[in-house]
């Protein structure tokens, strides 16, 4: 549902993935697939857990810190368990598939036309897989191999956010205001000290909780995740 509030926007001037075009020739509807968002989502950890959670080092390189990964990782599986344990077994991408078509019917169409970003791109695979009679028409934006292990798929993810923070600086560089200088080489060493330093000193935020490198990369990751937008 946000998907679609999102990228369909009413203010002018900003970008949107809907053009008049398209919104002449199709109906927009998003959901919520069970568990997550709107949809009687899931709920895991309190919110002082899960500052705790977030906080945990991504990219851990000691014993402790790797230690501390694993256990956090741990007592995210059981809150799941304790508090969702009878959805948890019908939480899944074919079950999120089965009620798009679910959805279909309701809506009275005959086919499905589909939009997929990100995750999106897969369960609409997984549903071309499960209905290929219903489906008319899909746009995948990145779709993935539905074989990759769970690390493979992490190391491609990984490698693309690289590029896209290559992209990045690269332009970073051009800008006059660009607070990491003016040559690429040195920038992205430069942005690597910014985020080591903030394990060791953690930002003021005005409130009562600062920022550290594992909040601090995924500010990073997550503005590279929709560029040049973000």
């Amino acid at each position: 549902m946000d998907f679609v509030k999102q990228s369909y926007p009413a203010q002018s001037g900003k970008p949107s993935h809907f053009d008049p075009a398209l919104r002449a020739d199709f109906d927009i509807v998003g959901f919520d697939p069970r568990g997550v968002g709107q949809s009687a989502p899931i709920d895991c950890l309190t919110d002082t857990q899960l500052d705790q959670y977030n906080r945990l080092d991504p990219a851990p390189n000691t014993p402790g810190e790797v230690a501390a990964l694993v256990a956090g990782d741990k007592t995210f599986a059981v809150g799941c368990q304790t508090h969702s344990a009878m959805l948890l077994p019908y939480v899944g991408t074919p079950n999120a598939a089965r009620d798009m078509d679910v959805l279909r019917a309701a809506l009275g169409d005959q086919k499905m036309y589909y939009l997929g970003a990100s995750y999106g791109t897969y369960l609409g695979a997984v549903y071309a897989e499960l209905f290929p009679t219903h489906i008319a028409r899909a746009v995948l934006d990145g779709p993935e191999a539905p074989n990759l292990t769970t690390k493979q798929l992490d190391l491609e993810q990984a490698q693309g956010f690289q590029t896209e923070l290559t992209r990045f600086i690269a332009d970073c560089v051009t800008q006059p205001d660009c607070p990491l200088g003016t040559d690429a080489t040195t920038a992205g060493h430069k942005l690597a000290d910014f985020l080591a330093s903030t394990q060791v000193h953690p930002l003021p935020t005005g409130t009562s909780r600062t920022l550290d490198e594992s909040l601090a990369e995924t500010g990073v990751v997550v503005t590279m995740y929709d560029s040049p937008q973000s």
